[in-house]
C-alpha cells in the first residue's frame, strides 16, 4: 500500500483536473440558445477586471487615522514628549519670578532662619493660574541640600498682574549658597 502526504496533496489551490472542467465554448453556446438575456462571453478567472480601489476613500480613511492618532498624542502624551518634539514647554509657566529679598539668620536659639520674599509676574495678556513655587538650596558644587515648596501667593493673576511671596524656613542645613527658586515641580 502506497503512504501519500494528505497534507500536500491535499492542501493549497491547483488547476482543476481535465476531466472535471467545463467546456467553456459548449456552456456559451448552449446559454446563447436557451437562456433569455444571456450575454456571453464568459470572463476568464485570470480575465476578470481587477477590482477598483477608491483612492478619495483610501485618502480619507488615512486622513482620519491620523488625525485620531494626533489628538491621542495630544490629549495622552506626557508634557515631556510634547516639549520633545515641539508641542508645548514640560511644565514650563509663561510667569516670571523676581526674588526681591533672601536673608540667612542665625536665631538665639542655633537654629538657622532663612526668608525669602519675591513677586510672581504676569506679563502675558491672559489671566494665568499660579502653580507652586519651588525653592532649592545648593551647595558650591551644585549639590541640593535643602530643599521646599512655597505657597502661591494666588491662585491666578490677571494679565499683567503681580503677586507678593514670603517664606520663611527654620533649621536649614549649613553649606547651601545658591537658592534656584522656580514655578511648578522642583528642577534636578
Amino acid at each position: 500500500m502506497t503512504s501519500i502526504d494528505r497534507q500536500a496533496a491535499y492542501t493549497g489551490t491547483k488547476d482543476v483536473a481535465a476531466p472535471l472542467r467545463f467546456d467553456l465554448a459548449r456552456l456559451e453556446a448552449y446559454l446563447t440558445a436557451n437562456a433569455r438575456g444571456f450575454k456571453g462571453p464568459f470572463a476568464v478567472a485570470d480575465e476578470t477586471e481587477p477590482r477598483r480601489r477608491r483612492p478619495l476613500l483610501t485618502i480619507l480613511v488615512i486622513a482620519l487615522v491620523i488625525a485620531a492618532l494626533a489628538a491621542a498624542f495630544w490629549f495622552l502624551a506626557p508634557p515631556e514628549w510634547k516639549a520633545r518634539i515641539g508641542l508645548g514647554a514640560a511644565g514650563i509657566s509663561p510667569l516670571a519670578l523676581v526674588t526681591t529679598h533672601m536673608d540667612r539668620q542665625q536665631l538665639e536659639s542655633g537654629n538657622e532662619l532663612l526668608t525669602v520674599t519675591g513677586r510672581v509676574i504676569n506679563p502675558t495678556s491672559k489671566e494665568q493660574d499660579v502653580p507652586a513655587i519651588q525653592a532649592q538650596l545648593r551647595n558650591k558644587t551644585g549639590k541640593v541640600v535643602y530643599s521646599w515648596t512655597i505657597a502661591p501667593p494666588a491662585r491666578t493673576l490677571p494679565a499683567g498682574g503681580s503677586a507678593s511671596f514670603n517664606s520663611a524656613e527654620v533649621n536649614v542645613p549649613p553649606g547651601g549658597d545658591e537658592l534656584t527658586i522656580s514655578l511648578g515641580s522642583p528642577r534636578a
